[in-house]
């Protein structure tokens, strides 16, 4: 049986649009960062204005990278068991392993 990657609904001329949305929460938290620290060597009011500014957008943009990316979760059916609609691979994967004797507390 051969088994595919999902592929998301969310595209722009047939790219997924997650990881094209990605880089932006990464790029603006750092970019957080660098005028917070500015700030706080400068005293300048405008970097605090600017890092309140570039979170606000980090977040904006986090939000909507994991909507984007919530196309791809595994999708529960009644059906299908308690794993959902996972792969066999996957249901293999995340099956529950027993514990090891070894690594129960004794009392």
């Amino acid at each position: 049986m051969v088994s595919r990657n999902p592929q998301s609904t969310a595209q722009v001329a047939g790219h997924p649009l997650h990881p094209m949305l990605i880089p932006f929460p990464v790029a603006f938290l750092v970019a957080t960062l660098v005028s917070d620290l500015i700030f706080w060597m400068t005293g300048n009011s405008g970097w605090s204005t600017a890092s309140l500014n570039l979170l606000g957008a980090a977040l904006i943009m986090a939000a909507l990278a994991a909507l984007a990316g919530s196309d791809r979760l595994p999708r529960r059916s009644s059906d299908s068991g308690p794993l959902g609609g996972l792969a066999p691979h996957d249901r293999q994967r995340r099956r529950r392993r027993p514990i090891p004797l070894e690594l129960v507390p004794t009392v």
